[in-house]
């Protein structure tokens, strides 16, 4: 019986603490409230939040970056000039500047191979022990991609060079 009354008391002493604090959090909260307009209470709060997106700003610009935006323009630019070389073969091929397209396309791939390659080694190089599972994901599934749109260019390139071979070659017996 001694036992109970100990635990009811001791519940009773922890709500009763519970409750106080929250009225206490309460009762400041209604008197800043009072002293300082919204305004005020949204601007500190902005700043925080400032504060820690310019810490995670400067956190990510310690590392290696890679502007990937280039990247995905040359790979949607390889995309366009796929469709159009597959869809339309023969206006494709007769159009001597579509050719000029492609080598220019594929140059810029290869250039962006070797700038994409140099980044994984940098990144390689910035982790002390292993590059996080997702980055390298990516980072592989990327170089997989341009590897994939260069070896396309160049396949269109020889299919574009043999076909233009054969309208030059057919005489009339």
């Amino acid at each position: 019986m001694n036992n109970l009354k100990n635990k009811d008391f001791l519940i009773l002493i922890i709500s009763t603490t519970i409750i106080s604090v929250a009225f206490v959090f309460k009762a400041t909260k209604l008197i800043i409230s009072w002293k300082y307009p919204e305004k005020a209470i949204a601007t500190t709060t902005e700043k925080v939040v400032n504060e820690q997106n310019s810490k995670t700003i400067s956190s990510m610009l310690k590392g290696p970056s890679y502007n990937y935006q280039n990247m995905l323009a040359l790979i949607d630019k390889y995309r366009k000039v796929e469709k159009n070389f597959y869809s339309e073969f023969d206006l494709f091929v007769k159009n001597k500047n579509n050719l000029d397209k492609l080598k220019d396309t594929l140059s810029e791939l290869k250039k962006e191979k070797i700038n994409f390659k140099r980044y994984m080694q940098k990144i390689k190089a910035y982790y002390k022990r292993s590059v996080p599972s997702k980055k390298r994901n990516a980072m592989r599934y990327y170089y997989r991609v341009i590897e994939d749109s260069i070896d396309e260019l160049t396949e269109m390139t020889e299919k574009f060079k043999m076909q233009t071979k054969q309208i030059k070659i057919p005489k009339l017996a």
